[in-house]
């Protein structure tokens, strides 16, 4: 929604009887579930995803509501008010207004975006042709194949998003186009339903139901719980993170301090010869290994795994500053071993003296960065 759609007057004007508690009746079929699920109150999803996820979920909700029809002339809230103070409105408001209370969400894959100008837009559910939607701030934070729940309005021959969008990651996406996209029969099924609990759908025509579009129309909901449930869960049960070895991230530097007079050509020649060392400057070396078996990953953990173009699995990284050798590595076993594969060069020179522990630093990511001493003299 952009800053000229200004809707205070819209949403002043639902505070009233009995917009105020069909309002209610809409947010709660939006949260009530999925915090439920994850034992929280709905006031508390401020507290678990944070201020703008809770607007995002109100601003669903609201736009849902919007399209809502109730009593006998089957009046939304915008028919109210448009009836009573659309003469405050500017045009462009009244338009908005109108268009998303005849709009329907669904899910669209984004590609093809021009930066603070528009994206292209397909209907993963009911198809058709791409849409080229005239968005700014949106398009600083989508990125090519993102999903999103969103509703498509036309205004004045423009054709964009409203403000109650929602960003899917493929998976819950995947579940919401199978969960739409079945067969004619299952659609009216479906809608059958929802008939019997919804008192304005009894006895609409099952004729109607094209594209999925009546369906869609008063399921906007479960778009929202999608999102909630994902998002909850991710945030109250946090996935554990791997490497393919299985190990625990903790990401660990091991520095060896170069004394004064090193031979740093003697250290590149021998980091040269190791067949496990790949040279990408003569500075930098990935360490890198050869394995055709799975990823070792338990239960429901995550991996984070980085390969080569070849195939080959980046264990950690080594480079050679001014004055150090350093090993990176993302666990405390990567570690051990870089130290051991290290260990025969600082025999070879002779210039070995056992590691001492220096100070230790939280790591964002997972457990903490060990950072421990070795020097090379002359």
């Amino acid at each position: 929604m952009t800053k000229r759609h200004n809707l205070a007057g819209l949403t002043k004007w639902m505070e009233r009887d009995p917009w105020h508690y069909h309002f209610l009746d809409v947010m709660a079929e939006h949260t009530a579930e999925a915090c439920e699920e994850a034992g929280i109150t709905v006031p508390a999803v401020a507290d678990v995803l944070g201020q703008q996820a809770a607007m995002v979920v109100w601003g669903a909700a609201f736009e849902d509501f919007l399209t809502r029809p109730y009593g006998e002339d089957a009046r939304t809230v915008v028919d109210d008010y448009l009836k009573r103070r659309g003469w405050k409105e500017t045009p462009v408001n009244r338009c908005y207004m109108e268009a998303v209370r005849d709009s329907v969400m669904s899910l669209y894959e984004v590609s093809a975006i021009i930066p603070d100008e528009s994206f292209l837009a397909r209907d993963l559910i009911r198809g058709g042709d791409l849409l080229r939607i005239s968005e700014r701030s949106a398009t600083t934070m989508l990125k090519p194949w993102d999903r999103i729940a969103a509703r498509i309005v036309d205004v004045n021959g423009k054709t964009m998003m409203t403000g109650g969008t929602l960003v899917l990651d493929h998976e819950t996406a995947d579940s919401l186009v199978e969960h739409f996209s079945a067969s004619p029969e299952a659609v009216r099924q479906k809608f059958r339903e929802l008939a019997n609990k919804t008192a304005e759908l009894v006895g609409f025509d099952l004729g109607d139901l094209v594209n999925h579009r009546v369906v869609l129309g008063i399921s906007a909901h479960e778009f929202t719980l999608a999102w909630l449930k994902d998002s909850l869960r991710r945030a109250l049960h946090p996935p554990k993170v791997v490497n393919c070895d299985g190990d625990a991230i903790a990401f660990h530097t091991v520095r060896y301090p170069l004394a004064a007079g090193a031979a740093a050509d003697a250290v590149r020649v021998w980091l040269r010869g190791n067949d496990a060392l790949r040279e990408e400057s003569d500075t930098f070396w990935n360490w890198v290994e050869y394995d055709s078996t799975s990823p070792r990953r338990p239960g429901d953990a995550q991996t984070f795994i980085t390969k080569m173009a070849d195939g080959a699995t980046v264990l950690g990284t080594i480079k050679l500053i001014e004055n150090a050798l350093v090993l990176q590595v993302n666990s405390e076993a990567r570690a051990v071993r870089g130290q051991a594969m290290l260990a025969p060069l600082l025999v070879e020179l002779e210039r070995y003296r056992s590691p001492t522990p220096t100070k230790r630093k939280r790591s964002r990511h997972t457990s903490t960065t060990t950072i421990t001493q070795c020097s090379i003299s002359p």
